[in-house]
C-alpha cells in the first residue's frame, strides 16, 4: 500500500491527508479510493485541574463509496397551497411574528425502493416549531409543521429536516441526509420615540423594519402636518401636540400590532431663542498690577444660563458665576465668557462673549521696592489711618480707596503739599482693600486691613 499507513497521517488510505484538531474535536481527511470498511479509535484523556483523571476509547467505522453508483439525493418540495399565515416568495417562506404559520412539505426520491424516515430535534427546528410526519418509510413522506415565530429571532432563519434512508439492497449502508426549509420572519417596525420641539419648529419621524412599505396618518392634533404620508421619513410641522401613526403590514398579516406604531409629538411653549452673552470690565482703561479688575457678564434670550470665564481662550476652573474678578492679570491678557443655556429651545446653547483685552501697567511698588517711599500706618485699623512719604522732593497727590470688586469707597485730591496725610473713613465696613497712592507722577498700591 503506497503510502503505508501510518499513525496519525495515514492511519487509512488518505494519501497522508488525514489531521485530527485537538480543539476542535474534528477530523479532516481527503479519501485515496473506494473502500472499507476501516476502524479508527480515538483516544480521549480527561483532565480535571491539570491532573489526568482516566480516559475513552471510541470507535468509528469509516466506508469510501462511489457516489456516482448511488441513487440521487432525496429533494424537499414546498406544498404552497398548504400554507396558512404566511407566503411562499423568493424560494423561501415569509412569516409574521406572533402570527401562527401552518404549511406541509414533500421529501421524495427518484430510488422507488428507498425507505425515507424523518425525523428532527429542538436543536435542529425553530424555537416552539412541531412537525408531523406521514408514510415514513417510503420513497415519499409528507411533512407537516405548526409555529408562531416569536420577537427574538427574525430576518433569514431555517429549520433543518433529518432523513435516513434505511433500504440498505445498493450499499449495505443506510444513507444520511440533511434538508432546510427556508423562513424568512419578517422585522417588527420600528419608529421614532416620542419627542417635544419648539414653536415653531419640525419634527423628522422615521420608521424601518416592518414590511418597508408605510402609511402615516394623523391620529390626533395638526392635520395636514406631514411632508408625506407613505414615506419612511415624514418631516412633521405640527403647531399644537399631535400623534402620528404609522402601518407596515403586508397582506400576509394586515391587522399585526407588530407592524403598527404611534408617535407622540408635542409642543414646547417657547420659541427658538438665540442666546447671546457680552462681558464688562470694572475698572475700565488702564489698571495697574495687583488691582482687583472685575467682570460681568449679561445674557439675553436665556432664562436659565451656566457660565465659564476664559482667560486668553483657555477655561479657568471654578469660574462659573455671572461675575470674576482677578489680581493676578498681565498686560494684554484677554477675557472672555462662554455661555451654557439650559433652555429647551436655545438654539445653539453655547456663546461666546465679546473679548476684553487688558492694558495693565507695572506699579511704583513693583518697579521701584527698594526706594519705600510710602508706608501707611496702623494697619489693620478701624478706619483711620496715614499715609507717609519718605522721599525729601516727593508729595502725595490723590488717594483712592477701593473694595474687592474695584468700587472706589473714598478718594481725595490733596493739595496741600504735605509728607503725611490723616484719613478718616469711620463707616468702612469690615474687610480687605486696595489702596491707591499717587505720587508725583508714580502710583503705588498699599493693601488695607479693617478690622473693628
Amino acid at each position: 500500500m503506497t503510502p503505508p499507513v501510518s499513525f496519525p497521517q495515514n492511519p487509512m488510505q488518505t494519501n497522508n491527508t488525514f489531521s485530527l484538531n485537538r480543539f476542535s474535536q474534528t477530523a479532516k481527511y481527503i479519501p485515496a479510493g473506494v473502500g472499507g470498511p476501516n476502524i479508527i479509535v480515538y483516544k480521549v484523556d480527561e483532565y480535571r485541574n491539570n491532573v489526568w483523571i482516566g480516559s475513552v476509547l471510541r470507535e468509528t467505522e469509516q466506508v469510501i463509496l462511489d457516489c456516482t453508483s448511488l441513487s440521487p439525493p432525496p429533494t424537499l418540495h414546498i406544498d404552497t397551497n398548504s400554507i396558512i399565515g404566511g407566503k411562499w416568495q423568493n424560494n423561501r417562506v415569509e412569516v409574521c411574528i406572533g402570527q401562527p404559520i401552518q404549511l406541509c412539505f414533500d421529501i421524495k426520491t427518484s430510488d422507488n425502493n428507498a425507505k425515507l424516515e424523518l425525523s428532527d430535534n429542538p436543536v435542529q427546528l425553530l424555537p416552539g416549531m412541531t412537525i408531523t410526519y406521514y408514510n415514513q418509510n417510503s420513497d415519499s413522506v409528507r411533512g407537516c409543521l405548526i409555529w408562531t415565530p416569536g420577537l427574538n429571532k427574525t430576518g433569514e432563519q431555517n429549520a433543518l429536516i433529518s432523513i435516513i434512508n434505511r433500504d440498505c439492497n445498493t450499499t449495505n449502508i443506510m444513507m444520511d441526509f440533511g434538508l432546510p426549509i427556508n423562513f424568512y420572519i419578517v422585522p417588527a417596525i420600528n419608529i421614532s420615540n416620542d419627542t417635544t420641539i419648539c414653536m415653531g419648529e419640525t419634527a423628522t419621524l422615521f420608521a424601518s423594519g416592518g414590511f418597508n412599505n408605510y402609511n402615516w396618518s394623523v391620529v390626533s392634533g395638526s392635520s395636514l402636518s406631514l411632508s408625506c404620508t407613505n414615506c419612511p421619513n415624514p418631516t412633521a410641522t405640527p403647531t399644537v401636540g399631535t400623534t402620528y401613526a404609522v402601518t407596515s403590514a403586508g397582506n400576509i398579516c394586515p391587522t399585526n400590532n407588530n407592524y403598527k406604531g404611534t408617535v407622540r409629538v408635542n409642543i414646547y411653549p417657547d420659541p427658538i431663542q438665540t442666546p447671546q452673552i457680552s462681558i464688562a470690565v470694572s475698572p475700565t482703561g488702564k489698571v495697574w498690577e495687583g488691582l482687583l479688575v472685575t467682570f460681568t457678564a449679561t445674557p439675553t434670550a436665556c432664562k436659565i444660563p451656566a457660565y465659564q470665564w476664559q482667560l486668553n481662550g483657555n477655561d479657568i476652573t471654578g469660574a462659573n458665576s455671572a461675575t470674576w474678578g482677578s489680581t493676578t492679570l498681565k498686560n494684554n491678557d484677554v477675557v472672555s465668557c462662554k455661555i451654557i443655556c439650559g433652555d429647551y429651545c436655545a438654539r445653539p446653547q453655547t456663546q461666546i462673549s465679546n473679548d476684553i483685552n487688558m492694558n495693565v501697567s507695572v506699579s511704583v511698588a513693583n518697579t521701584k521696592k527698594e526706594e519705600g517711599i510710602v508706608t501707611m500706618y496702623p494697619n489693620p485699623n478701624t478706619g483711620s489711618f496715614t499715609i507717609s512719604v519718605s522721599s525729601t522732593n516727593s508729595t502725595v497727590s490723590n488717594i483712592e480707596v477701593m473694595d474687592i470688586m474695584g468700587k472706589v469707597v473714598y478718594s481725595e485730591d490733596i493739595t496741600k503739599s504735605s509728607k503725611t496725610h490723616d484719613i478718616s473713613i469711620p463707616n468702612i465696613p469690615t474687610g480687605v482693600y486696595s489702596v491707591k497712592i499717587s505720587v508725583d507722577d508714580l502710583t503705588e498700591i498699599k493693601r488695607l486691613v479693617i478690622s473693628k
